[in-house]
């Protein structure tokens, strides 16, 4: 069954993408080079912007394993986003397991075109480029792909180029301690065990997102130690959040002493 949350649905019509109720962000318009996997999936399961990119980015195999095994509760529902980010994240964790894969894998092309081309948009002197081409693979392709500056109009992006530079390979570090802590440790917590947990302790779909993003061991310290102030609530969303940070916390200092919360869904561009 499908966990998580996320989203981009949608064909490759010339219209404006379908809106959500309430006017929140569009369904996403599948680009025409995507692989017919991911658009058939996206044309039966609608997701948003940041839920298609964070698909298209997962290798290959993820997009067949997401097509073929993604199975939430509902069908017909106008958002499967946050679902589909948290399913994907946990097929392309189970794929990295798996001898010779390596979490770059698949993600595109990161050749010296791809970097000349960057510079050529966005100037920058050597040292900057030095740092942006010692980056792993993955996190290269981040800054390419999701780079932002204040200012379009700039004769020299070093500095900001630097400072995302260096964003990008502390994500690249905590997502690499954050995926040691997945391998490490039990198994992934049964449907039956998630259900029976949120059926005693209702959250909000953002709550179960996280808590189905988190290692095993994580969700399985959660689920067994959670203890409310009270029982009989209608929400317990806030409660979780905040115990399953403790529990990340608790848990990442075991693994290369990074605190906080692991890798989520791809963040938005970030201005700099």
């Amino acid at each position: 069954a499908g966990r998580g949350g996320g989203g981009g649905g949608g064909g490759g019509s010339g219209g404006p993408p379908p809106r959500r109720s309430g006017g929140h962000a569009p369904m996403a318009v599948v680009p025409e080079h995507a692989s017919y996997e991911v658009r058939e999936f996206c044309a039966r399961y609608p997701i948003d912007e940041e839920a298609l990119s964070y698909l298209m980015n997962c290798p290959p195999e993820v997009h067949l394993t997401v097509a073929r095994d993604f199975r939430p509760k509902t069908d017909g529902e106008a958002d499967y986003s946050a679902l589909v980010i948290s399913f994907s994240k946990r097929c392309r964790l189970l794929a990295a397991q798996k001898p010779g894969h390596s979490l770059a894998d698949g993600l595109g092309g990161d050749d010296r075109a791809d970097l000349e081309a960057f510079r050529n948009r966005y100037p920058m002197d050597d040292r900057a480029f030095s740092s942006l081409q010692d980056l792993q693979p993955h996190a290269r392709r981040q800054v390419l792909d999701t780079f932002v500056p204040k200012r379009m109009d700039d004769t020299d992006y070093s500095a900001p180029v630097m400072a995302y530079v260096k964003v990008c390979r502390a994500r690249a570090a905590e997502s690499a301690a954050h995926t040691a802590l997945h391998m490490s440790g039990p198994g992934p917590v049964s449907q039956q065990t998630v259900d029976d947990f949120c059926g005693r302790f209702p959250m909000d779909a953002r709550a179960l997102e996280m808590l189905l993003a988190a290692p095993p061991v994580v969700q399985t310290r959660v689920m067994s130690e959670f203890r409310p102030k009270r029982e009989g609530d209608s929400d317990y969303s806030a409660a979780v959040v905040a115990f399953l940070g403790v529990c990340k916390r608790s848990a990442m200092g075991g693994v290369g002493g990074f605190g906080g919360s692991g890798p989520g869904p791809p963040k938005r561009p970030r201005h700099f």
